[in-house]
C-alpha cells in the first residue's frame, strides 16, 4: 500500500467517482472505502479489527469480483465468512460489495447501512413493505430482496439503483 496515502494532507475528499476509478481491489482501496464511508471514524475498535484482517478482505473481494454474477447462496457464505471479522457488518461489507463491483443474480451490489433500515421498518414506502421487518442483526436475510426491489423499482422508474439508494439515505427519514 502506499504510505503516502493521507500524508501532508489537512482535509481528504473521497467521491464514489474516486473509490470506482480505483478499479484494484487493494488495501488502498478498502482503506479510501471505509474513509468514503465513515468520515467522522468508526465506532470502538471496528477499524484496527478492520487492519488486522485487511488482507483477508482483499483475498475474499477479489474473489468474489473473479467470481461475479453469484447467487443468493454465495452470499450467505460471504455474510458467514464476514462474520468472523469483527467491526465487518453490514453497513461496512454492502460499502465494499458495492464499490468493488460485486453482483448477485445480475444485480449491481448496493449499500445497506442502518438508516436505510430503520427506513424500511417505519413504512414509508409502499415499494419496500416487504423489507420492513429487517434488522441489524439478520438484515443477511433480506439483503438479495433489497437488491432485487431497489432492481425492480429502478426499472419502473427508468433510472438506476443508485439514485434510488441514495435517495433513501438522504431524504429517506425526513418523509412521511
Amino acid at each position: 500500500m502506499n504510505n503516502s496515502l493521507f500524508l501532508n494532507q489537512d482535509v481528504i475528499q473521497i467521491s464514489r467517482n474516486d473509490l470506482f476509478n480505483h478499479t484494484i481491489i487493494d488495501r488502498e482501496k478498502i482503506l479510501k472505502i471505509i474513509y468514503w464511508g465513515y468520515p467522522r471514524g468508526m465506532r470502538g475498535n471496528h477499524l484496527i479489527n478492520i487492519l488486522n484482517n485487511i488482507d483477508q478482505i482483499v483475498e475474499e473481494l477479489n474473489r468474489l469480483n473473479i467470481i461475479n454474477n453469484l447467487n443468493s447462496n454465495d452470499y450467505i457464505l460471504f455474510h458467514q465468512w464476514s462474520g468472523g471479522i469483527n467491526g465487518l457488518g453490514s453497513s461496512t461489507y454492502t460499502k465494499l460489495l458495492y464499490f468493488c463491483n460485486i453482483y448477485f443474480n445480475s444485480i449491481h451490489s448496493m449499500i445497506l447501512d442502518e438508516r436505510i433500515i430503520r427506513i424500511f421498518n417505519n413504512n414509508v414506502f409502499i415499494e419496500f413493505v416487504n423489507l420492513s421487518p429487517i434488522s441489524n442483526y439478520q438484515f443477511h436475510n433480506y439483503y438479495i430482496k433489497y437488491l432485487e426491489s431497489l432492481n425492480n423499482l429502478s426499472l419502473q422508474m427508468n433510472t438506476n439503483e443508485e439514485n434510488i439508494e441514495q435517495f433513501l439515505f438522504i431524504f429517506g427519514n425526513n418523509l412521511n
